[in-house]
């Protein structure tokens, strides 16, 4: 079915190899096996009446892991230090109870993703665990379906439900290692996910708040008012000189403590801004902020939409109203036509990650087709805007091994794409995304 051949074409190619098939399973046999498949522990599911969930999503873990040995596709992923060099020793992070022994012994960590996906023809919110330790960790074959629940929004209550049920099967995960040809390695756990889901996991009050960052303490602007929480939280406005703290795992535990009951608004004294930095709720998951992923495709998402929205303005700053609307219909017009991409019909018409790198090879039409609506400066601005993201928009949705060298390249174009739009097109304001990738994903990278 997959490949959609019909049952009659299977059939005369099985006649194509010789009798019986050549040694091909019988449909008895492949059902048998399918029978004794679903009966391993590491396939076990349950159901809580809300949806369904592994039994023993370590016990797939580990068989995944096993099985990457046995065939040796398993990888060998290291940190990075600021210099560059490889790291072969664990990360500090919570669950582990020995972290100081483990980088005496050069322990090596198995990296686990954990987050969740929405949408489907029958809109529902999947759990999915993955392993780095592999090639195409991101493909879905490589991937563990972990859970499956009715869709619902990404608030506190809806999360907090499944928290419920995926939390001690990951802090048993994390604390219990496990075994990698014979050794036993500690698991490093990475959160992934859109901002949305990631900052409600944490508590975090999200792109309301007055730190809008679950990595750091950045403020979203200067006001009249908050002048020095400024100068001590720092400025999202400022790009990538936001200037602000990195935020930190016991203070995520500290607010887990303080909010055991209910959340902030519940407390008869209510903790103040510089004491609970935005975050507002219970932390569903404590996570060491830096092995939060910076949600790659939704940065190619989000980021390749703005840079089409900041050439429509660009030409409603300059020209008006009217040019503008001419201008927004040639742009539609080029990318249907010319780039050969279409909005979708979900997600409010936005693009797709493919489109979006279909865009971004061919940035080059947009550049073109903004030069006869705004000033020679305005244009040269953007199309060098423009082709620094085209160097940013590959690595976004790449997993795989780099040089050492990337990742510094990576660190100055993302800062230089933030700066530069900032000085260039004055009302522009540093969005999450926007901070997410100056300031976070080159040190996640």
């Amino acid at each position: 079915m997959d490949n959609g051949v019909s049952g009659s074409l299977w059939r005369r190619f099985r006649l194509l190899l010789g009798p019986m098939g050549a040694g091909l399973a019988t449909s008895q046999t492949l059902r048998a096996d399918r029978r004794a498949a679903e009966a391993e522990l590491r396939n076990a599911a349950a159901t809580n009446g809300e949806g369904a969930f592994l039994v023993a999503p370590r016990m797939a873990l580990q068989s995944m892991i096993d099985d990457l040995v046995a065939t040796e596709q398993f990888v060998e992923r290291f940190e990075r230090g600021a210099d560059g060099a490889d790291i072969a020793t664990a990360s500090p992070f919570l669950g582990h109870p020995s972290t100081t022994e483990m980088r005496a012994a050069d322990v090596r960590c198995v990296q686990v993703c954990f987050g969740l996906d929405k949408g489907g023809a029958q809109s529902n919110t999947k759990a999915v665990l993955s392993c780095v330790n592999q090639e195409r960790p991101c493909s879905r074959g490589n991937t563990l379906l972990y859970g499956v629940f009715p869709a619902a929004n990404d608030d506190h209550t809806a999360l907090s439900a499944m928290a419920d049920v995926y939390v001690p099967d990951l802090d048993t995960l994390r604390m219990g290692r496990v075994d990698v040809d014979g050794v036993r390695r500690a698991v490093q756990l990475i959160l992934t996910g859109d901002y949305q889901f990631t900052t409600t996991w944490c508590g975090h009050l999200g792109a309301s708040s007055n730190m809008p960052c679950q990595r750091c303490t950045a403020m979203t602007r200067l006001t009249k008012t908050n002048g020095e929480l400024i100068a001590i939280y720092g400025n999202m406005q400022n790009g990538s000189r936001a200037g602000s703290k990195p935020r930190t795992i016991d203070h995520f535990e500290h607010m887990a403590d303080a909010y055991a009951d209910g959340g902030n608004d519940t407390l008869s004294t209510p903790l103040t801004m510089e004491e609970h930095l935005s975050i507002e709720n219970r932390p569903l998951l404590k996570i060491d902020p830096s092995h939060i992923a910076p949600m790659p495709l939704h940065l190619t998402l989000g980021i390749s939409v703005y840079l089409l929205r900041l050439g429509i303005e660009a030409v409603y700053f300059w020209r008006g109203r009217v040019p503008a609307a001419t201008y927004a219909e040639n742009l539609a017009n080029t990318l249907r036509q010319s780039v050969g991409v279409a909005p979708t019909p979900y997600f409010n018409g936005a693009f797709e990650g493919r489109q979006c790198q279909k865009i971004g090879q061919r940035l080059s039409m947009v550049c073109e087709l903004l030069a006869a609506f705004v000033p020679a400066a305005v244009s040269k601005n953007y199309k060098e805007s423009c082709a620094t993201w085209q160097r940013i928009l590959p690595i976004l949705t790449r997993a795989g091994d780099v040089s050492s060298d990337e990742p510094s390249a990576f660190r100055r174009d993302s800062a230089s794409f933030v700066n530069n739009l900032k000085g260039a097109f004055e009302w522009t304001s540093v969005t999450d995304k926007l901070h997410t990738l100056c300031c976070h994903a080159p040190d996640f990278f």
